[in-house]
């Protein structure tokens, strides 16, 4: 056990270009964590079950014994029993290790000491983590920077992949599994090229459609990028990414109109059952709340896993390394929908 020295997070630019092999790693994981607040077992592990079967993957189901009384306080049950908190870490994470042993996933508990963001991001790289798996939290006083949820502490540390269970999601629902669509929700105003290869790859693995959303939001809409059709959408998308998506999965675009996370929401309850990607947490961008942000708003409402993309895929320059041509099928051909409103 390794007490966290220090909490400031290593922000230099030392973020390696992502390669075909890591994006193959991060739709077929072989390696995941989950980051357990030991109150969220039933949301938690029936998408760690389904998400570690549908790829042979071995879990590691982590929680960190915080040292940030900030984080003591905003979880009262643990604080009050601080002298105990790490046997009873121990005693629970055991017993939910068993419950996925029995249905036959391989998982290795481990209890963690220190700054939560600092230890998980750690141990992630440490360990060669392809993806993260946690629950979100909702915490009513974020009234000062100190109260900012567990969430929003990861999410701008973590260089994988993370999948975000809300509390709002059916747990009898495919998980992503057997989901019909995947889901991605681009902005113009970005490059989207490592989103939209995850995507594809993700699509591939669960023999699911990609829908690839762009919201016009009239409000907002810069006249250089907006788009208000497929075709538009896709003239300005990476040309050869969006060729290739159409190799490995039936791909279409689709637009609608109006508030970016009411029509992303609209979209996902409109039996569009799947995953969606996030191409950013929303955090950090200085220009409003976390609160306020779309990918808020979409991780608090949505009844599907959300997978949100940040530091990794942010990265400038980005590794692509020729697919093997028997890997990709030339009879699966892209599609253009337009949906406007619904």
């Amino acid at each position: 056990m390794r007490l966290a020295q220090c909490v400031a997070i290593d922000c230099s630019p030392t973020i390696e270009p992502v390669s075909v092999t890591e994006l193959r790693l991060w739709s077929a994981p072989q390696t995941i964590l989950v980051a357990t607040n030991l109150s969220d077992e039933l949301a938690i592990l029936p998408p760690a079950i389904t998400q570690a079967r549908q790829s042979g993957a071995r879990l590691l189901l982590a929680h960190v014994v915080s040292t940030d009384h900030h984080v003591l306080r905003f979880h009262h049950s643990l604080s009050q029993r601080s002298a105990s908190r790490y046997g009873e870490a121990r005693t629970i994470l055991d017993r939910m290790a068993r419950q996925l042993r029995w249905v036959g996933i391989t998982c290795e508990p481990v209890v963690l000491n220190g700054i939560p963001e600092v230890e998980i991001s750690r141990f992630a790289k440490a360990r060669g983590v392809d993806r993260l798996i946690l629950t979100f939290e909702d915490n009513p006083n974020l009234t000062a920077p100190q109260n900012r949820t567990f969430v929003e502490r990861i999410l701008p540390v973590i260089e994988v992949p993370v999948c975000v269970i809300g509390s709002r999601m059916n747990l009898s629902s495919p998980n992503g599994s057997h989901a019909k669509n995947v889901t991605l929700a681009v902005s113009l105003n970005s490059d989207c090229r490592v989103p939209l290869r995850f995507a594809s790859r993700l699509a591939q693995e669960a023999h699911a459609n990609l829908k690839v959303l762009h919201i016009l939001d009239h409000k907002r809409a810069d006249l250089n990028t907006s788009a208000s059709n497929p075709v538009e959408v896709a003239s300005q998308l990476p040309s050869e990414t969006w060729r290739e998506a159409g190799l490995l999965c039936p791909a279409e675009i689709r637009v609608r109109q109006g508030d970016p996370a009411e029509e992303i929401l609209e979209h996902l309850y409109s039996g569009n059952e799947g995953p969606i990607i996030l191409c950013s947490s929303g955090i950090g961008s200085g220009e409003q709340a976390w609160r306020d942000s779309v990918s808020y708003r979409v991780l608090a409402e949505a009844r599907n896993p959300v997978f949100v993309l940040g530091k990794r895929a942010s990265a400038a320059t980005v590794v692509m390394l020729p697919e093997k041509p028997s890997a990709l099928s030339n009879k699966r051909r892209l599609r253009v929908h337009r949906t406007v409103n619904g």
